[in-house]
């Protein structure tokens, strides 16, 4: 949506609260109304203040549904809102951040949001996420975000739900991670190209979660990639939980090894290297028995000479899922910051594992480098 300004009236003064009542805050339903004090004073400055859709609205704003709008505390928002005066093709501010608003008011929010006419500005996109990342299937439902905007939220959750998991390895903890990666898998399943926003979506700071996030999205983009058009959402839903739980074994290696600063001694990198091992059994435990949840945990230590762990696999006797697993994994641990390395460039990152063809499958390798070639990060 792009309001025309040419020939535009001068801008009317806009109300608080409901626009069919004189501009007056309607009462709660309880009789009250909403408190009047500095906060109001300060809300009727600030909708004084009117802001100019720019020709590309959507590159600084973009609208809300009344289904977002459910993910938000219900009196009090916890972001700017703006409406779209088609009069003045401008955006008028209707909404300041904190203050408290009656259910009249409310109702009036949302029968503008129904009429599109409701937009939020991309400079809070991240008090957004915060939000919708606990409601995550809503991405689905919201037109308006850029594909950037959405692998954030993704993450978010992901992080989150993978967080909760490792905290308390249940069924019911199980599923809601599942439910988390069926909704990344039917949003980049409807478009793969969706996927190279994820690819660009990097935790920063290396903890198991993070990094696990992180490598689910390299893997994905590069089975994705590798596979073409010959997916089916069952099976990438296996795939994906099973790259997003690769390093589950990880759980069972004491926090003083895993979050040492200093070098680990030979007792600490022998116990290391039996994470995937570990893994095995925490997933069978879990009723994770197949290739697509095992492979992943099992074999992305494994290298193509034979000089992995903890079987020494070497070239064929690595799954395809290993491999990919194997070449995310490392690219991931390149392009973070750790105690003991500066981060890489993605790109550089990834053209440093293409040279190593004693350790990686060449054709990850280089499928990785053109994933990154054709993307900005």
């Amino acid at each position: 949506m792009s309001p025309e300004r040419n020939g535009s009236p001068p801008p009317k003064k806009p109300k608080v609260g409901n626009e069919e009542n004189g501009g007056s805050v309607a009462p709660a339903e309880n009789g009250a109304s909403a408190p009047r004090g500095k906060n109001q004073e300060e809300l009727q400055e600030w909708i004084e203040q009117r802001v100019e859709v720019p020709d590309g609205v959507n590159e600084e704003y973009y609208q809300i549904s009344p289904e977002i709008l459910d993910c938000f505390p219900k009196y009090v928002f916890p972001i700017d809102l703006y409406r779209l005066k088609e009069d003045i093709a401008s955006l008028v501010p209707v909404y300041k951040t904190g203050v408290r608003v009656d259910s009249g008011f409310r109702a009036m929010v949302y029968q503008r949001c129904r009429e599109g006419l409701i937009f939020v500005s991309r400079m809070q996109h991240g008090i957004y996420t915060k939000f919708i990342s606990q409601q995550p299937d809503m991405v689905l439902l919201d037109k308006n975000l850029l594909p950037t905007e959405i692998a954030a939220i993704l993450m978010v959750s992901l992080r989150q739900a993978l967080e909760e998991f490792y905290d308390q390895m249940v069924g019911p903890r199980l599923n809601d991670l599942r439910k988390v990666v069926g909704i990344l898998v039917e949003y980049v399943i409807q478009k793969p190209e969706r996927m190279d926003a994820f690819i660009c979506t990097v935790h920063e700071l290396s903890t198991i979660e993070n990094k696990s996030v992180n490598v689910c999205f390299a893997a994905m983009a590069l089975y994705m990639r590798y596979y073409g058009g010959r997916i089916n959402v069952h099976t990438l839903e296996k795939v994906a939980l099973g790259f997003i739980l690769h390093d589950i074994g990880m759980t069972r290696i004491p926090k003083f090894v895993t979050e040492k600063e200093r070098m680990l001694n030979p007792e600490e990198r022998r116990r290391v290297k039996e994470h995937p091992l570990e893994a095995v059994e925490v997933l069978r435990n879990l009723d994770l028995t197949e290739e697509p949840h095992v492979l992943p945990a099992m074999q992305h230590h494994e290298r193509m000479d034979g000089g992995g762990y903890p079987n020494r696999l070497r070239g064929d006797q690595i799954s395809i899922l290993g491999r990919m697993a194997a070449v995310a994994d490392s690219y991931v641990a390149m392009i973070t910051e750790r105690p003991f390395s500066k981060e890489k460039k993605p790109l550089l990152a990834a053209v440093e594992l293409l040279k190593d063809q004693t350790s990686y499958d060449i054709r990850i390798t280089s499928l990785l480098v053109k994933i990154l070639q054709e993307v900005t990060c």
